[in-house]
């Protein structure tokens, strides 16, 4: 509707001219024509650790997901040396 068409056109203005490659190593030099194909890794954390973030996240009145988005930001700022990451 309306509202969508307004936050679309709110996105296309705020983002534009956001750097889009991120200085990311890479570990094979892959083609300009190459497929992206990605994976899907999954790992469990250890109760203590999961424990100690839920405990963390309720404190602070934040959700896990917020916690994870700022662990991975702080992840991606670190390799990129970037402060305004876009993902």
């Amino acid at each position: 509707g309306e509202r969508a068409e307004a936050d679309r056109e709110f996105w296309v203005r705020e983002l534009a001219g956001a750097d889009v490659l991120t200085g990311l190593p890479s570990q094979v030099a892959l083609p300009p024509d190459a497929p992206h194909v990605g994976e899907v890794h999954t790992s469990r954390l250890p109760r203590e650790q999961a424990a100690a973030i839920a405990a963390f996240t309720a404190s602070h009145e934040i959700s896990p997901g917020i916690f994870f988005l700022a662990a991975f930001l702080t992840l991606l700022h670190r390799y990129t040396g970037s402060e305004d990451l876009v993902i």
